[in-house]
């Protein structure tokens, strides 16, 4: 989806931030409560959910982007594209593909997350109207 890396955090265990984030794709929303997106099963120490708490994430390097954060939990994203579990969705093909900080859309590929951000993500298939 983008044909760059997700730009790498530094200074790991310099930074200790967190925010919430709700995910929606096709309709579904991500439980990141479970044990896929927890800190020990993804083995990421720079973005992550821990003590099986879903609703908060940690940051703990600077410069984690949205993009970077995302990866982390198995969602591959790009300015205005995002693929999930085997499906892809492309505004450039009707889908709704948004990334939207605090009330305003940010391009996940720069954005870095700051202390206390609400992040949503919805990804819908023209195809499912």
């Amino acid at each position: 989806l983008n044909d760059s890396a997700a730009q790498q955090p530094v200074g790991l265990g310099t930074v200790h931030e967190h925010g919430g984030m709700t995910v929606t794709i096709g309709g579904q929303s991500l439980d990141f409560s479970q044990p896929q997106y927890q800190v020990g099963q993804t083995g990421e120490r720079a973005f992550h959910y821990e003590r099986g708490n879903g609703d908060r994430w940690h940051v703990h390097a600077s410069g984690v982007t949205l993009e970077y954060g995302l990866e982390t939990l198995g969602i591959d994203v790009g300015p205005d594209a995002l693929a999930f579990d085997g499906s892809v969705y492309r505004s450039s093909e009707g889908d709704t593909v948004r990334y939207v900080v605090n009330g305003e859309p940010v391009d996940p590929t720069t954005y870095e997350l700051q202390e206390g951000d609400q992040v949503e993500v919805v990804a819908t298939s023209n195809a499912s109207a």
